[in-house]
């Protein structure tokens, strides 16, 4: 098969690991991360980038994405085929499936995320609300700034408290180690921020399963998304994330 891949560039180096190793054809155009500080927006450059694929050329096309506070929700398929993961966002994507995902939300939701690939990609973002969904969000100086210029420094303030009241409940953050490419110092500065905010510091292997399985071609109703031309990307409930409209 050929097929076209629109993928975070958050997940870059996944992507590209499990498309060089795929049996089929495989054209990947990256979207910037920073897009997800505003979903509407990250919604409409995805459907312009799927609108934008031509009859015929591709088999199917593959959504390197999650749910992604509800970025995808809405988006139309139209002449090929649409696979997306039944994923909350990128951090299920790293960790290999939803079942992994539930249980560390289960055993510590007060969590920040970290991976080379993201940490590597900050330096073009200038709020960053961190990796997943559900984290918290993490505002330097430079950042700071760049919110008073944008919207005054009342409503910066008011934002930057609102973040702070979020993260006291926090207590952890984890580098999940990709395997592909040497990622000690992004592993070090992980572990300094937990040390600076007096969190405990995990390390654990992330699992590429759920991007391997879209690049090759297998994609069961469990954890893949099949929609058809004329169906719409949906929230769905419980297991199933996403579901077609």
């Amino acid at each position: 098969m050929k097929l076209k891949c629109i993928c975070c560039d958050a997940l870059a180096r996944y992507a590209y690991y499990c498309a060089a190793q795929s049996p089929h054809l495989i054209d990947i155009e990256l979207v910037s991360m920073g897009q997800h500080i505003k979903p509407k927006e990250l919604n409409k450059t995805l459907q312009e980038k799927i609108d934008s694929v031509s009859d015929g050329k591709y088999n199917a096309i593959l959504m390197c994405y999650g749910l992604c506070g509800k970025a995808t929700a809405g988006l139309v398929c139209r002449n090929s085929p649409i696979i997306i993961p039944r994923a909350h966002d990128c951090i299920t994507l790293y960790l290999g499936s939803k079942q992994e995902y539930k249980e560390q939300q289960r055993s510590c939701p007060g969590t920040i995320w970290y991976t080379k690939d993201y940490m590597d990609r900050l330096q073009n973002v200038t709020e960053s609300p961190g990796m997943g969904a559900d984290t918290a969000t993490l505002y330097d100086e430079e950042a700071y700034e760049a919110m008073v210029k944008r919207m005054g420094k009342e409503r910066a303030d008011r934002i930057i408290a609102s973040m702070s009241d979020m993260t006291k409940h926090y207590e952890r953050i984890v580098f999940i180690e990709q395997g592909i490419i040497e990622d000690k110092k992004a592993e070090e500065f992980a572990h300094n921020e937990a040390l600076k905010k007096g969190w405990r510091f995990e390390k654990i292997k992330g699992d590429a399963r759920l991007i391997k399985g879209l690049m090759d071609g297998e994609w069961p109703d469990a954890d893949y998304l099949y929609l058809k031309p004329g169906q719409r990307i949906a929230a769905g409930f419980g297991d199933m994330i996403v579901k077609a409209d």
